[in-house]
């Protein structure tokens, strides 16, 4: 049997040649139309990403540097010159310490002595004045006063007399003077407490010092480093645990700040912290941060 061929329809094949190459030509464009712009919104995404993770990176290297001077602060050894930690983060972190500045009130408050236990903070002993001040840059001096209300009782026995520096000080063995000399002490302690260093002289009670009404027992002492130490309180200790402080409400303002750098791209994250530290050594905390 003869297949029979039909040239028309030969004819209409050969005209469709190059009808798939045209289909193809239509996909690629439109495959380059949304594809290019797609994977440029993923690199974009991953570049703000990965700025991003790099910021962050810097600003807990930054705020590596605060809380290590926070902890300074805090254990009585706050920084008084720029230093550098090792890397965070890989990151190179300087820090940086203002000078603080300092409020204070002045109003008959108890503190708890360090070493001395709770005191009876709802019978703060009225009839003592304390003064106390700085004879020169390694001398303090603490001043007592008994005036009890209608001079009754007409004499009282002071357990102990103490002084408080904000900061890192210590007591030059030797130097005190006054009433330590006609009542010998028993004990005597420097010890680091509140985000400062306090100097605590006791007496044994048979040798208790005896005030009278009227009396003015004076101590003076000398400490290293010399200097200006803000703030300060200076106080007695008297029977029952009573106490009474010239100044108290003491707070002090540090500006801190702390500064990370990547050293592969040179870029910085600035951390600025205000740390409030109360004379009892509670601290308030708040904080910016600038990038650049």
């Amino acid at each position: 049997m003869k297949r029979i061929i039909n040239r028309k329809n030969i004819k209409l094949r050969k005209d469709e040649a190059g009808f798939a190459l045209m289909w193809v030509l239509v996909l690629t464009i439109l495959a380059a139309i949304i594809l290019v712009p797609l994977l440029l919104l993923m690199t974009s995404g991953l570049h703000s990403s990965a700025h991003h993770e790099d910021r962050m990176l810097r600003f807990y290297a930054a705020d590596a540097g605060i809380e290590d001077a926070i902890w300074k602060i805090g254990h009585g050894d706050p920084p008084t010159e720029q230093y550098s930690l090792p890397p965070v983060n890989g990151m190179d972190v300087l820090v940086t310490p203002a000078e603080g500045d300092t409020m204070q009130g002045f109003f008959g408050a108890l503190l708890e002595i360090p070493g001395g236990g709770v005191l009876h903070k709802a019978a703060p002993a009225s009839d003592w004045m304390v003064t106390y001040a700085l004879l020169d840059e390694d001398t303090y001096k603490i001043e007592v006063v008994y005036q009890p209300e209608g001079g009754v009782p007409a004499e009282k026995k002071i357990d102990g007399m103490g002084a408080w520096f904000f900061g890192a000080f210590d007591y030059v063995a030797g130097t005190a003077s006054g009433v330590t000399d006609d009542y010998p002490i028993y004990a005597f302690q420097t010890k680091r407490y509140g985000g400062g260093s306090a100097f605590i002289w006791e007496w044994k009670s048979a040798n208790r010092p005896v005030a009278k009404v009227g009396d003015t027992m004076i101590l003076t002492f000398d400490f290293t480093p010399e200097g200006q130490p803000s703030p300060h309180v200076g106080w007695v200790d008297a029977g029952s645990d009573n106490i009474f402080i010239s100044w108290s409400g003491v707070v002090s303002m540090n500006h801190i700040q702390a500064q990370a750098t990547d050293p592969t791209t040179d870029k910085n994250t600035i951390v600025t912290s205000l740390v409030v530290i109360q004379d009892t050594g509670s601290t308030i905390l708040t904080y910016s941060y600038d990038s650049y």
